[in-house]
């Protein structure tokens, strides 16, 4: 028995499109956050 998905007549994208986010820029955090739990401080 063999495990997998069927799709049909479904084309599924490739990931040529795909571009990776630029994850080196982190922001400046300065103090705790201002809002905790929906409830802003």
């Amino acid at each position: 028995m063999t495990a997998g998905l069927a799709f049909g007549d479904i084309s599924l994208p490739d990931e040529s499109g795909y571009t990776a986010p630029d994850m080196t820029a982190m922001p400046v955090v300065e103090g705790p956050p201002t809002v905790v739990g929906g409830v802003k401080m």
